[in-house]
């Protein structure tokens, strides 16, 4: 029987690439928080938590290869300096787990600028 060829993550919007060793994410959305207490909607940052849960996917698959689809940040068309913080020191981190490719989503302008460079923009 042929090993799958993707296999969905279970109860995480993450899928893992057994043949290239590479985690898929999509849409993190650092910084969404802002935008949501701006609305009313007091929620401290997730971004620690959100590191927290793709570090334990990463124990767990060893991925060689991590692959953000799109929306790495939240806030167009500019970027408030915590996010710029966050999304740099969020991508440095993750760097350690494989290296890091990023597809750059709608909310994503201005990305090159923000993350270090050893993170792959496509």
């Amino acid at each position: 029987m042929e090993p799958a060829k993707f296999q969905p993550i279970p109860d995480i919007p993450a899928l893992y690439i057994p043949k290239n060793h590479m985690l898929v994410i999509a849409d993190i959305h650092i910084g969404i928080e802002n935008e949501l207490r701006e609305l009313g909607v007091h929620v401290s940052s997730q971004t620690e938590n959100m590191k927290k849960r793709l570090f334990e996917i990463c124990e767990t698959y060893h991925p060689t290869d991590i692959l953000i689809l799109g929306d790495v940040k939240h806030t167009i068309p500019s970027t408030p300096f915590h996010e710029k913080k966050d999304v740099y020191h969020f991508l440095d981190e993750l760097h350690q787990w494989g290296t890091v490719h990023i597809v750059p989503g709608n909310h994503d302008g201005g990305i090159k600028h923000l993350i270090p460079d050893h993170i792959h923009m496509h």
